[in-house]
């Protein structure tokens, strides 16, 4: 029988996808305004470091991680010479399911969207893997015409809009199918040169998109900056986070990532129903864009202390248990 170790630099890089989740949905916890729309000089000022620190980037991890899951939850099955689409198909209908029901709480769910983009690109498991390269090059090359293809472009941009959204799902797949984490858990001191790039990389693209508020660029021409730059510092934030993985100097930070990436499904889904209830329940509504980080951290904090105490005593969390006990019956550490 395989024993498998479970990889905890996915766990820390999905911890880290969690809290920047967490901060982009504190900002619309209060129904009242979105951070977009609020007025005046400190607010816009927020708003402004939201769109270049958060706005996607943090999803987009979310969405590379999941790539990287299907694809070892799908290798795993071979392996095991299991059926496993028909496996899987029993994990998306438990996922499905739950993201139903979160979406009653909170409208904006990732998860119904997760898995059905999980069966576009399923079949990638099958491909070969110069053939996969090859895909995921035409992805980034459609990936970039849809930031910079004009508004009524038609069916062009419609295609070129669903490969932009599939490029992370199938590149943490690549990634995942040549080992690419394990080999970065070991790479803890060649990984510092790119992390040094990786930092200097995200104060550029923080400083361009501060020079086009400076020349008062136009909203759209904003968001393309924002959509053209999004990968790119999600690629920056996840070289960061190995680095941090690696590093002993960061071991508390890591563990801590580690801890509600452990439980991410279960934080997810509970998250967003812990910050409505802190803002009925507390005088902050309407949220100001300064509250935001204090709602986040609140609601972090809490997770973090209840997965810890949780994880002492159990294996996985309450709804990755389920979600385990519908795919196989047991609980897949």
């Amino acid at each position: 029988m395989t024993i498998y170790r479970r990889n905890t630099l996915l766990d820390t890089v999905r911890g880290a996808a969690l809290c920047g989740i967490v901060f982009i949905n504190a900002a619309y916890y209060s129904s009242v305004k979105p951070l977009g729309d609020v007025a005046g000089s400190v607010e816009s000022l927020f708003s402004h470091a939201w769109s270049i620190v958060f706005g996607g980037k943090f999803f987009t991890l979310f969405s590379f991680l999941f790539g990287a899951g299907l694809q070892i939850f799908l290798a795993r099955s071979q392996q095991r010479n299991e059926r496993y689409f028909l496996r899987y198909m029993r994990r998306a209908l438990a996922l499905y399911v739950l993201g139903t029901l979160h979406s009653l709480v909170w409208p904006s769910d990732i998860i119904v969207g997760y898995v059905t983009i999980s069966f576009l690109i399923m079949w990638l498991f099958l491909v070969p893997l110069h053939y996969l390269q090859g895909v995921l090059a035409a992805l980034l090359v459609a990936s970039v015409c849809a930031v910079f293809l004009p508004v009524g472009s038609g069916v062009l941009a419609f295609l070129t809009g669903i490969a932009y959204k599939l490029l992370p799902f199938a590149a943490g797949m690549y990634v995942a199918r040549i080992n690419g984490f394990e080999w970065l858990a070991k790479q803890v001191s060649g990984l510092a040169k790119y992390q040094l790039i990786a930092g200097v990389s995200v104060v550029f693209f923080v400083m361009g998109y501060g020079v086009l508020v400076v020349l008062g660029a136009t909203s759209a021409r904003m968001d393309a900056y924002i959509r053209f730059t999004g990968y790119p510092m999600a690629a920056c934030y996840f070289f960061i986070l190995a680095w941090v993985h690696g590093n002993c100097r960061f071991y508390w930070l890591s563990a801590s990532l580690a801890v509600l990436g452990r439980m991410s499904l279960t934080h997810y889904l509970t998250q967003d129903t812990l910050g409505r209830w802190l803002i009925d329940t507390t005088p902050l509504a309407p949220l100001r864009s300064y509250c935001i980080p204090i709602v986040a951290l609140v609601i972090l904090g809490g997770q973090l202390g209840l997965g810890s105490l949780w994880l002492r005593y159990f294996r996985a969390g309450p709804f990755e248990w389920l979600v385990s006990r519908v795919t196989y019956g047991v609980v897949k550490g």
